[in-house]
């Protein structure tokens, strides 16, 4: 894949350890270029404060590190005002959140899809048809990187 929309289930899935971690590393490789609402670091930070504060699963400072990474990878963020007006018609086609919208928004915009952990947005995505089923691909369906990287 070379280009991605990347969704903060999927960032999540780069700094711990969860179901479909090992082919969401695979969005990390050389060569890929990641796309983002500028929403997605806030979203990603909220999962690492949960993880932290909610469920015990992360020390503060494990969540701090963590968001500090995915602060410093390159991820072409794009403005949200730019993508609301879509972004709006789509929640209210999909029965989404506009959080969620936005990357698909996003995706139909540069022609990518959004790879994503959420399996509500896949099957929103897919009950939308043939104009949204195609913007959107399941993280478990990346192949794992092999043992070369």
């Amino acid at each position: 894949m070379k280009a991605a929309v990347i969704d903060a289930s999927v960032a999540v899935k780069w700094v711990v350890g969860e179901v479909h971690s090992e082919a969401a590393l695979a969005l990390l490789g050389e060569g890929v270029t990641r796309l983002a609402p500028a929403h997605w670091l806030a979203e990603a930070g909220t999962v690492l404060w949960a993880m932290s504060t909610r469920r015990g699963t992360l020390t503060r400072a494990q969540a701090e590190a963590r968001l500090d990474f995915l602060r410093g990878l390159q991820v072409r963020e794009t403005a949200l005002p730019a993508l609301l007006p879509e972004a709006g018609r789509l929640a209210f086609d999909l029965d989404l959140t506009c959080y969620d919208t936005l990357y698909l928004a996003l995706a139909k915009r540069e022609g990518v899809p959004v790879v994503t952990g959420d399996l509500k947005l896949v099957e929103a995505a897919q009950r939308g048809g043939p104009t949204t089923a195609p913007l959107v691909r399941w993280v478990g369906d990346l192949p794992a990187p092999g043992p070369s990287g």
